[in-house]
């Protein structure tokens, strides 16, 4: 359509869609979200319209009426999924993704059943709506407001929709899945080709019909480009979400393949106070040390897990419970801890303790482990809480056993950390043990003068011109000053080049205890590295931390009185997000939200009856007014008189007045001047006077008018006279 306003210019308020493209779409968005027969029932809801001509007479104010219903949808999704749920913030964005289309119905539905105008455009604005109201009774001039045809921009919600619910549609057939790749496609969904089928399907009213050939090669270019730009912007989204994640919580993720050390990097090392995890000792053994990941291969200050992600492997369910089993160690346990906190993305590595055999209360998708140790979870809620059990596994059961890996050095740190591992003088025959106290030991002799900073500096270039490496200006004696990187690697290092299976483990030391309540408090300054070192006498992995022990006192600083009341919100947000979904706090608390939310639903769509319900008896009683207004005076003794003036040969012309034809009529007949005159002053107050007639001057008219008449039949005046 085109704007009259505007010259040839397209109305995009005025486009409607193809016949049943919004059916089909809809249809289609049931399929992929699991709900067919909901997709199919709203189509033919909205479809049916065509075939029906039953129609509601909405009014501005039932647009908005209908508008609101909308929003308390909105709400009522948000509460019983945020507040009864605890989901994760990408969970909560993808239901309102995938409902949209049911959530937003009911106002498309209005727009296809009304007998009245589109939806005008301030329906949706609060601020436009109070603007207008503040205007009219301003007693200012108030324009018709802009109207718009929703059809499009429905079925541009229906396709965000479909996407966000086809990401697991299935491959389209072998045939064209090896025609995609000879084409470049690569993997191409049925979902991409169904809904480049219904873009087409709603572009089509926009091309005319000797423009065919050149719109379709343009659309096909198009969808071919379209495809690798959408896989270049989900990458580019997920680095975007993860970075804002990371940002908005103060903590960057630990990733189980690799770990970018702060080696280089000059000026004080900035680590969050923000508290990440909570931490009570149940029973057993206590410790210390939890590890996050572990990683083996070191390379440009960088640690990396030598096996990429394709070897993570799912942790074992126990059916129809939270109970996620490493191996069965049975009633043998050594330790029991219980970890509590909050997540920030869709897969995250999870604290835990040495010798991990069994994890409860763990409410998750999914949990897998790499074979380091690592565990990667995919969690069901964004506050989550899980026991830890501990208890002597067989070798290689949660960390893998030894492999030429744990034993690799650096091509650029091999020789200076060889030259420095040879000054030990570590016998031949010496055990594990002995080695590794050889290198604890040259880290804690205070002749060696290493200390521990948090402030980074530059190494300079060396004698012969060329940047040595960071590790080799630590391990100098003009060295020895940096942080628990610092540390980790160079003992890594050093019981390789001794012969030692070590690993490099990142993860958080346990140095703040909250009496109050009797857990340790995890923050990011808590954050740490160590080493995994691999005792062949005993065949197990021990922990060695040759970080000097003052590191958390140098690190320790006074909270200042917003952090402590941080601290004291999270702590309750995070337990009350536990509580609500225990199984023990009774019916009351379960169904609230379900029931204040529904209680809200109610209400409102009740307003909407009965709103719809006055606009239709107003309208019936403007009409039932209006015709009554019409038949005022229809019974006035007047139009008897007419019919004998026109029997006497006195017709009324149909273009004269009653009025004028009256004053023509006692112009020539002056005897009648006053009895006409009341008749017809009666007359019209019978008729178009509001307040009418009283009984006494009605029976006055009627009188006279049959007075009038009997005259006329008694003596016959002369038309001709």
């Amino acid at each position: 359509m085109r704007n009259q306003d505007s010259g040839d210019r397209l109305d995009w308020t005025a486009l409607k869609p193809p016949t049943y493209l919004l059916g089909t779409t809809l249809l289609f968005w049931g399929l992929l979200s699991g709900h067919p027969l909901m997709g199919l029932a709203a189509g033919l809801l909205l479809e049916c319209h065509r075939w029906l001509n039953w129609r509601w007479k909405f009014s501005d104010q039932d647009y908005i009426r209908v508008w609101n219903l909308c929003v308390v949808l909105f709400l009522v999704v948000a509460v019983c999924q945020v507040v009864d749920r605890d989901f994760g913030r990408w969970q909560l964005t993808r239901v309102f993704q995938i409902w949209m289309p049911l959530l937003l119905f009911p106002m498309i539905w209005a727009q296809y059943f009304t007998q009245g105008k589109d939806v005008p455009m301030l329906t949706f604005s609060l601020v436009a709506r109070r603007k207008r109201l503040y205007d009219e009774r301003a007693g200012r001039r108030i324009k018709e407001p802009r109207r718009a045809h929703l059809g499009y921009f429905y079925f541009a919600i229906l396709l965000l929709s479909i996407g966000a619910a086809g990401r697991e549609a299935p491959r389209i057939g072998e045939f064209f899945a090896s025609m995609n790749h000879r084409l470049g496609f690569g993997a191409v969904s049925s979902v991409y080709v169904i809904v480049s089928i219904l873009l087409a399907w709603a572009l089509s009213v926009f091309v005319s019909r000797r423009g065919w050939a050149l719109a379709g090669a343009l659309f096909l270019v198009s969808i071919f480009f379209g495809h690798h730009l959408h896989h270049g912007l989900r990458f580019l989204h997920g680095v975007v979400e993860s970075k804002t994640m990371e940002w908005m919580s103060g903590r960057q993720t630990p990733d189980a393949n690799s770990s970018r050390t702060q080696f280089g990097k000059v000026g004080a090392l900035k680590l969050s106070p923000k508290v990440f995890w909570r931490a009570k000792h149940i029973d057993g053994k206590r410790s210390t040390l939890l590890p996050d990941a572990i990683y083996q291969v070191y390379e440009d200050r960088e640690w990396r897990n030598k096996r990429p992600n394709s070897t993570l492997q799912e942790v074992d369910k126990i059916e129809n419970t939270n109970q996620w089993e490493i191996e069965n160690i049975g009633d043998v346990g050594t330790s029991v801890m219980e970890i509590r906190g909050r997540v920030h993305s869709k897969e995250e590595t999870i604290p835990r303790l040495e010798n991990t055999g069994l994890i409860l209360e763990l409410e998750a998708s999914n949990l897998e482990k790499n074979s380091l140790g690592t565990l990667v979870l995919s969690p069901s809620y964004t506050s989550i809480k899980y026991a830890l059990h501990t208890g002597k596994l067989s070798p290689g059961k949660l960390e893998s056993l030894p492999d030429k890996e744990d034993l690799l050095i650096a091509d650029r740190e091999h020789d200076h950390i060889c030259q420095r591992a040879k000054a030990f003088r570590i016998r031949e025959n010496a055990s594990t043990r002995e080695r590794i106290r050889a290198v604890e030991r040259f880290f804690s002799d205070p002749a060696n003068n290493f200390r521990y900073t948090q402030y980074l500096r530059g190494i300079g270039v060396n004698d012969l011109g060329t940047r040595e490496s960071h590790l080799s200006h630590f391990l100098k004696p003009t060295g020895r000053s940096g942080h628990c990187e610092y540390y980790a690697t160079s003992t890594v290092l050093l019981l390789r080049a001794l012969g030692v299976n070590a690993r490099y483990v990142v993860g958080y030391a346990l140095k703040e205890l909250d009496k109050e309540r009797g857990e340790w408090v995890i923050r990011g300054t808590h954050r740490h590295a160590w080493v995994r070192a691999w005792l062949e006498d005993e065949e197990c992995w021990v922990n060695v931390d040759t970080t000097p022990f003052n590191w958390f006192a140098v690190e320790n600083k006074a909270l200042s009185s917003l952090q402590n009341f941080l601290d004291r919100w999270d702590h309750w947000m995070l337990s009350w997000n536990l509580w609500r979904r225990a199984d023990d706090k009774g019916w009351l608390w379960t169904f609230l939200p379900v029931i204040l939310a529904g209680g809200l639903l109610i209400i409102v769509v009740l307003r909407l009856v009965r709103g719809l319900r006055k606009s239709q008896n107003n309208e019936a009683h403007s009409r039932d007014r209006s015709e009554k207004l019409a038949m005022i005076g229809m019974d006035s003794a007047w139009f008897e008189l007419e019919r004998t003036l026109a029997e006497h040969e006195w017709p009324r012309p149909p273009s004269q007045s009653v009025g004028d034809w009256c004053r023509q009529l006692m112009i020539m007949h002056p005897e009648w001047r006053n009895s006409l005159s009341r008749i017809v002053n009666a007359h019209y107050r019978l008729r178009f006077d509001p307040q009418g007639l009283t009984e006494k001057e009605v029976a006055t008219f009627r009188e006279i008018t049959s007075t009038f008449q009997e005259m006329l039949s008694e003596d016959t005046p002369d038309p001709s006279a």
